[in-house]
C-alpha cells in the first residue's frame, strides 16, 4: 500500500517533465517500468529521449522517414549525434602537444668548430 502511494507521485513527476507533444511512454508503460523496478530517473531520461528524438530525427540512430517542408519523404540513414564534442577535441590536441613539449630538451651550447685533420685529406 505504502509502495502505491509512493509510485503515485513519481509517475505524476515523470509525465509532468515530459513535454506534451512528444509523450513517448504511457502512464500505463511508466507503471509498467515503476512496477519492474525501474527507477525515476531512468523513467525520466527515457522521456528526454523521445523527446530528443523527435525534435531533431537526424541526431538518433537508425533508418527514418522524413518529410521536408514541400512534403517530399527522405530516408535518413544516422549513426547517431557524436558524443564528442569539438571543443574536447582541440583540447586532447593541446594536451598532446604538451605533452611533446614537456619531454623535449633544448640544447643551446654552441658547436666548437671541429679541428682540421692532419690526414691531408681536403674537404668541400
Amino acid at each position: 500500500m505504502k509502495s502505491v502511494f509512493t509510485m503515485i507521485p513519481a509517475v505524476l513527476f515523470v509525465l509532468l517533465m515530459a513535454a506534451p507533444p512528444c509523450q513517448g511512454l504511457t502512464a500505463d508503460q511508466v507503471l509498467k517500468l515503476k512496477k519492474a523496478g525501474v527507477s525515476d530517473r531512468t523513467i525520466q531520461l527515457m522521456i528526454e529521449q523521445e523527446r530528443d528524438a523527435k525534435e531533431s530525427p537526424y541526431d538518433t540512430m537508425g533508418v527514418r522517414e522524413v518529410k521536408d517542408k514541400d512534403g517530399n519523404v527522405v530516408v535518413v540513414h544516422s549513426t547517431g549525434r557524436s558524443k564528442i564534442d569539438p571543443n574536447e577535441e582541440e583540447r586532447k590536441r593541446v594536451e598532446k602537444a604538451w605533452d611533446i613539449l614537456r619531454n623535449i630538451v633544448v640544447d643551446d651550447r654552441r658547436r666548437e668548430p671541429a679541428a682540421p685533420s692532419s690526414t691531408g685529406s681536403t674537404s668541400p
